[in-house]
């Protein structure tokens, strides 16, 4: 797997190491009612995209139920859950402390509250063409707050550990070229909840 510096012409002076991603699978859930909308790229602003559509996805379902306990709490959701293989040829890698170096933000900059920072190196990976972003979850306050994710699968009731870190897949389709794919494998209806530390 090759990784490499890339700065665009539309990428300002700021390089990103860019890999391929291929064969990993992705978990995404949405509202049981936006069933049909599953893999749908969101317009709304977001964490990392404002102006342009981008379809967040996590590399375990751990962290793509903390994303959600992040906005239902301790609310029960009926969701459904899927899954995909993802083959995408141009990726910049955030995960890693000297990829951000060189991109000179930290790990706070792009997990905080503001997403000033990590919506403006969106925009820059966009523009300059590349199909997505690999990027660090911001799931340390849920974690804490929300120490226990319960799933509700039929007559299965499962009882996950909240994780406090993990990586989530920001795909731009529009910038997806010929070879690159998201095709999903599986899917199924659950229920969600989160658990207050102490409860």
């Amino acid at each position: 797997m090759t990784e490499r510096a890339f700065t665009g012409a539309s990428a300002g002076r700021q390089p990103f190491v860019v890999r391929p991603f291929v064969g990993i699978v992705v978990f995404r859930n949405v509202a049981r009612t936006r069933a049909t909308q599953l893999w749908a790229p969101t317009v709304r602003p977001g964490r990392w995209s404002k102006g342009f559509p981008a379809l967040y996805a996590s590399l375990s379902l751990e962290v793509s139920l903390a994303e959600r306990v992040k906005r239902s709490t301790i609310d029960a959701v009926e969701l459904t859950v899927g899954e995909e293989t993802v083959a995408l040829g141009m990726v910049a890698d955030l995960t890693a402390m000297q990829a951000r170096r060189q991109v000179r933000v930290t790990l706070r900059g792009l997990t905080g509250a503001d997403y000033m920072v990590p919506q403006r190196i969106g925009a820059r990976a966009y523009y300059a063409g590349l199909a997505g972003l690999l990027v660090p979850a911001a799931i340390k306050p849920v974690a804490r707050q929300y120490p226990t994710i319960i799933v509700r699968l039929d007559d299965v009731r499962l009882r996950f550990r909240t994780p406090s870190s993990g990586v989530n897949l920001v795909v731009f389709p529009e910038r997806m070229r010929r070879g690159d794919s998201l095709r999903e494998i599986f899917r199924y209806n659950c229920v969600v909840q989160g658990v207050r530390e102490g409860a």
